[in-house]
């Protein structure tokens, strides 16, 4: 591809959903039998093996009654079965709906029953310990498709979904789906203490996918090593997908590994990697070892958000692009750092395609430069760029979408350079280890513990720049809190990363005249000398 002084992708020349970037994709790549595209501890995955494995899918899909406008939840952790899915449901006009696999108990029932899931994807282990305990509660899914082993079950259809192989490698759609179809149901954190799920076209993710490829200047030499999960909107914009735009490989790892990092990326020649700014600090822990200093000079870009010691990184990786960026599940990347020149500290200038504006948030002024407000952005190209709606919530749609903008309930300003920093956030919600947590999700799981009567959860930054969740907890009357049975009861209630570091027993909250929780006093308490610390009871998180 050509970089373009202005974005173009939406037009004929260049493919607009899922289904068609993998047959597009196919067609550019020179030989598409011997140039692996997929790699994965010890498979590799051809782009030609690819395509026919994505349409034998459709076909396994087809026959077991997938139609468009079908919603599908795949409750998996990275695998090559998640990489299928993206394209073989792109192709059918199915619409995915990603869940992450941490997640448990009533979360996870929610957002089964709100998604409307006819069809779920997961493995017989992540059925049998979260889900076979709330699928009576789930009245509208009617099949499941297990990537391991099947198995039977009552009054709803099961699959093995490696019998796709039995299938033709020959794939017709009946019906057309075009970029304006919907992709995916995505499920963020919220603050009303739900998830919300963005509504989003496949226009809208692959234009963002086609413009990348063109920004970080890839071709079909680049290896994007990917150590995010799959679940994520992460890699359905700069994972696979990506390097699929660029005829290029992508190593995707099932975990994140500090010790193997370097390892991994000289033995794969890794060219790009993607990661949250809390890793960056765990690698940096590191020996700088033989494979690091061959690494270092095999990696050319390093997207990781935020970097909190840019000195450290510079000196240690001087060579190394390190891109911080901007950008949203619902809308694309507002901004992100110039390729020529990246700098620590901001987001960098918007985007060739984002129409970018800072708003008082109570007035809805537009903010003069060097002052913070709320980043509010469309996309130039119109509102099928960025999400549709979120799904069965008019209300929040009307909210957080108005005349084409999205309202991001981020703070930020624009500097004297035009480039975007981000300030702070107005939802209330926290960042622990790249995942966002959204406080009264964890105080809503808090307070059905029964000796519990108010909960309030606010963050501590830890050592490696992430939230540590803090709970302050006030007991109901005649009751005592156990520290461990409490640390237990969270474990078994919610994702890990949600559980909470430390807690704090009260006797009652802050509270304003209106009896409104004060948690910016709890924060300017910090971690109080009472204190207890979840580590130190020796509690093993449930991943």
């Amino acid at each position: 591809m050509k970089e373009h002084e202005c974005p173009v992708y939406a037009s004929p020349d260049y493919p607009e959903t899922y289904g068609d970037l993998m047959d597009w994709a196919i067609e550019h790549v020179k030989e598409p039998d011997k140039e692996v595209f997929f790699r994965m501890v010890d498979e590799a995955v051809t782009y030609s093996e690819f395509g026919k494995n994505v349409n034998r899918i459709c076909n396994l899909l087809k026959e077991t009654g997938v139609r468009k406008g079908d919603h599908v939840a795949i409750f998996l952790s990275s695998c090559i079965e998640y990489a299928y899915l993206y394209h073989a449901l792109g192709k059918c006009g199915a619409i995915m709906c990603p869940i992450n696999p941490f997640v448990r108990g009533e979360p996870l029932e929610y957002i089964l029953k709100h998604s409307d899931s006819k069809y779920l994807v997961t493995t017989n282990e992540l059925f049998s310990e979260k889900i076979s305990k709330i699928l009576p509660l789930i009245q509208g899914v009617k099949c499941v498709f297990f990537t391991d082993k099947k198995e039977a079950l009552k009054g709803l259809e099961s699959v093995l979904f490696s019998e796709f192989m039995d299938h033709s490698a020959d794939f017709k759609s009946k019906e057309k789906v075009t970029g304006d179809d919907i992709q995916g149901i995505w499920y963020t954190s919220g603050t009303t203490g739900v998830p919300k799920g963005a509504v989003i076209t496949h226009k809208n993710y692959v234009y963002r996918i086609l413009y990348f490829a063109d920004y970080f200047r890839l071709t079909n030499q680049d290896v994007i090593y990917y150590i995010l999960p799959m679940y994520h909107v992460g890699y359905a914009v700069w994972g696979g997908p990506l390097a699929m735009a660029a005829g290029a490989e992508i190593v995707q790892v099932p975990w994140f590994s500090a010790s193997n990092f370097w390892k991994e990326v000289v033995h794969y020649k890794a060219t790009v990697t993607l990661s949250t700014g809390t890793i960056i600090p765990i690698i940096l822990n590191q020996p700088v070892t033989e494979e690091e200093i061959v690494g270092k000079e095999q990696l050319r870009i390093w997207i990781g958000w935020p970097v909190d010691d840019p000195r450290s990184v510079t000196e240690r990786w001087p060579n190394i692009k390190f891109m911080e960026a901007y950008g949203t599940t619902e809308a694309p990347v507002a901004a992100i750092a110039d390729y020529e020149r990246p700098e620590f500290g901001s987001a960098g200038p918007p985007t060739l395609y984002t129409d970018l504006k800072i708003i008082d948030p109570e007035s809805g002024r537009e903010m003069p430069q060097s002052q913070v407000g709320e980043i509010v952005y469309g996309h130039k190209l119109g509102p099928n760029y960025i999400l549709t709606e979120y799904y069965k919530d008019p209300q929040k749609s009307k909210e957080m979408i108005r005349d084409g903008f999205w309202y991001s309930g981020d703070l930020g300003m624009l500097d004297e350079k035009g480039h975007l920093k981000f300030a702070d956030r107005i939802k209330d919600y926290l960042r622990v280890g790249g995942e966002n947590v959204s406080s009264s999700v964890v105080e809503a799981v808090v307070r059905k513990h029964p000796s519990v009567m108010e909960a309030a959860i606010v963050e501590k930054k830890g050592e490696l720049g992430h939230d540590e969740i803090v709970a302050h907890v006030v007991p109901k009357e005649g009751s005592t809190i156990d520290p461990k049975e409490f640390f237990e009861f969270c474990n078994e209630n919610m994702a890990y990363f949600m559980v909470p570091k430390y807690l704090v027993i009260r006797s009652d909250l802050p509270k304003t005249g209106t009896l409104r929780i004060e948690k910016y006093k709890l924060r300017k308490e910090g971690i109080p000398s009472n204190a207890i610390d979840r580590t130190v009871l020796g509690i093993v998180l449930k991943r």
